[in-house]
């Protein structure tokens, strides 16, 4: 590319396209297929889209994919649901390479330095690490290529609220065989809500040396600071002792409701902290000598250390009219590394086009945790402030216990792609792992619970079946089937004795369609699924075992179409349902058969407009979202209302710079996107109406 093509900013039309049948994704796809032609539901927002929509971190990106809810809770950050699954049933990757539990380790980062974020749906993806019965989220960062020019990219955005997001980036070449890239950038915001302030750093760095021609070596670190906002929620409260009571945000059987007077109250304490510092680094060695022949190996490190102290459960006590607050303190000391190689070959099978690779992989995780309050700790912590006005206070001291986590994994996994007649292929994935599973839980007063306490090796077995069939060039139809396995920590909170743990099955079935219509200017792809859960349950110290399952099924489709030279349509709309069969919830320690899973809704539209000026450069535009009612309990005795939220934006297009105005939340929606079983009565809100500015500039 020349140097004025890389310094061009055009972002026109980037905030309906989002698809792209004809990409060809990074998630899974060793041979290098394009989108069309790949037999899983797979969607990719590159950095063109994420921009355009003024959109700072990672979870604003997922969440604006078809079908796809995130929420924040005071148990973690920030969970994805999405095909009837939700929390650690979504597998979160960085570049490939997991991240562990996602509850643990999902974090705001910030997209500045993200090339795309691709969501493959349901447990089909294989080769990134112990799946989820929702997908896996892989998280592209930008890296380091060989160009013979420097570039410099500049992007800020502000808004309301104190929000500031400022980002600089610089690439080029340091000789005819290094390149270099770094990325530079910061958010704060002083929070919507009072004394929710928050600030976030990402720094990533990159160097590529071309040894020879068919060899490369990538070095590449990536480091996130974080305080999150301090912000847990607001209660429930009876609707007679509301000053001013909503009934749209909650449907409670009790009769209760969201004070909206209480919208902007925090009942966090003020010494509160939920802070975290992490760092990737990795070394990646590509080797290509000849065009049937490649092979990749890496090696890469993640830590993690991370600090929650809050108080963070809210429940308002009618009889002495106050609200009533914990304590929790929580320390996290992570430390990961790994490695694999992968080795990828094209030949002939039977006379036919076919492609086959094995990765294999190695990978430990040290997980230490400090928890301070639990339910029977020996100092059970308590106060209760006023419901308008609470008085932050101390977080004070509380007792601290341990555990620790583990975990190693060596795994194998047989990739092919082969062609059975010019237009039909067969995808194939096979996955062996060994899981040594050692988890500790130490009571308070240092010894062992030996019923929570686990040292012991699983083998799983895996696989995925996919045929696609092209119909013509420009569409596909496609079916797959797959079993694979939620993490197996997620199925730990199930047995009364995990030396009785197994580890779940998960099934897929999917028929799907994709198709570049209208000469190209329309995308369109559908998809049918049914995914079925099973994981064995022993929910008392008697000897009963049996399996508990969630079974969920649903269709998903999308459209970007170009319908004038000047005006751009996106549609995507998501059907589900879910209820659990013969279900126990170990929480409340009773079954819950035939109601439905949490924060699972039953239908998600999603709708864009944008339109561009033929005399200027100027672009208009709006979305509108809506997201049907959920239950907030696995009882279904609480439902979060259905809402709409609504936003509208106007951009200017310069030769190499762009602005943005996003107007979010025009109508002031109040609602509660997510729900937490651990915290039964209270709900974090969406964030209210707001305006912001984005700016971005290549020199």
């Amino acid at each position: 590319m020349s140097l004025d093509e890389l310094l061009a900013v055009n972002l026109a039309g980037a905030i309906v396209k989002s698809i792209e049948l004809q990409g060809r994704p990074v998630s899974g796809n060793t041979f290098q297929r394009s989108n069309l032609v790949l037999p899983r539901s797979i969607e990719v927002m590159n950095t063109d889209s994420i921009n355009a929509r003024g959109i700072t971190n990672v979870i604003e990106v997922v969440e604006s994919m078809t079908g796809i809810l995130s929420g924040e809770s005071p148990s973690e950050p920030y969970s994805f649901s999405f095909r009837g699954f939700s929390r650690d049933s979504v597998n979160v990757v960085y570049d490939g390479i997991s991240m562990g539990l996602a509850t643990f380790n999902t974090r705001p980062l910030n997209t500045f330095g993200i090339k795309q974020v691709e969501v493959i749906k349901g447990p089909v993806e294989l080769s990134m690490g112990q799946g989820g019965a929702s997908g896996t989220v892989n998280i592209v960062t930008k890296k380091a290529e060989l160009t013979k020019h420097h570039t410099r990219e500049l992007l800020v955005s502000a808004g309301e609220f104190g929000a500031l997001s400022t980002n600089f980036g610089i690439a080029g070449p340091l000789s005819d065989q290094l390149a270099y890239r770094v990325d530079l950038s910061r958010n704060s915001s002083d929070g919507w809500v009072d004394d929710a302030s928050s600030h976030a750093r990402d720094i990533s760095a990159s160097i590529l040396w071309q040894v020879t021609h068919s060899l490369g070596v990538l070095f590449s670190l990536n480091q996130h600071k974080d305080n999150l906002p301090a912000y847990w929620g607001t209660p429930f409260v009876p609707a007679n002792a509301a000053a001013r009571p909503n009934a749209d945000i909650i449907e409670d059987e009790r009769g209760w409701v969201i004070d909206e007077k209480t919208r902007f109250t925090n009942y966090n304490v003020s010494d509160h902290e939920i802070a975290s510092d992490s760092m990737w680094k990795r070394v990646d060695v590509t080797w290509r000598d000849r065009p049937d022949l490649s092979v990749k190996a890496s090696l890469y490190s993640f830590y993690a250390d991370r600090l929650w102290r809050n108080a963070e459960n809210y429940l308002f006590n009618p009889v002495i009219d106050l609200v009533e607050r914990d304590r929790l303190l929580v320390e996290h000391d992570r430390d990961n590394w790994g490695a694999q190689v992968e080795v990828a070959v094209d030949h002939e099978l039977f006379g036919r086009v076919s492609a086959t690779s094995i990765t294999a992989a190695h990978h430990e995780i040290e997980f230490d945790r400090n928890v301070g309050f639990n339910l029977d700790s020996p100092s059970l912590y308590w106060d209760a402030v006023d419901l308008y006005d609470p008085q932050p206070g101390l977080f004070g001291e509380v007792d601290l216990r341990s555990d620790a986590l583990y975990q190693k994994t060596r795994s194998v996994v047989a990739s092919n792609i082969s062609e059975i007649d010019g237009a039909l292929t067969l995808h194939t994935q096979l996955r062996y792992e060994s899981i040594s599973f050692d988890r500790r839980y130490i009571n308070w007063d240092g010894t062992v619970r030996t019923r929570s306490t686990i040292d012991t090796v699983f083998n799983e077995y895996s696989v995925s079946l996919g045929l696609n069939y092209l119909l013509d060039e420009n569409a596909s139809i496609y079916t797959h089937y797959a079993l694979s396995h939620d993490p197996i920590f997620t199925d730990y909170r199930f047995i009364y004795d995990v030396n009785n743990l197994k580890p779940s099955d998960v099934r897929q079935w999917e028929f799907g369609y994709k198709g570049l219509l209208n000469d190209g200017k329309s995308e369109l792809t559908a998809a049918f699924y049914k995914i079925n859960k099973s994981v064995y349950t022993q929910p008392t110290s008697q000897p009963t075992f049996f399996e508990s399952e969630i079974e969920s099924h649903g269709l998903e489709l999308s459209l970007n179409s170009k319908l004038t030279k000047n005006l751009s349509i996106g549609v995507n709309a998501a059907f589900n349902h879910s209820a659990f069969g013969r279900y126990y919830d170990p929480e409340i320690g009773v079954t819950v058969d035939g109601n439905e899973p949490v924060n699972v809704p039953d239908q998600m539209f999603n709708v864009r407009l944008a339109y561009q000026f033929d005399a200027i450069p100027l672009e208009l535009g709006a979305t509108s979202n809506y997201v049907s009612t959920r239950w907030a309990d696995t009882q279904n005795t609480v439902k979060l209302q259905s809402y709409y939220v609504h936003r509208l934006f106007l951009a200017y297009h310069g030769e190499n710079y762009y602005a943005g105005l996003h107007f979010n939340n025009i109508t002031d929606e109040v609602y509660g996107p997510w729900s937490d079983i651990y915290y039964p009565d209270q709900v974090i809100l969406g964030n209210p109406r707001n305006l912001k500015l984005t700016f971005k500039m290549n020199f």
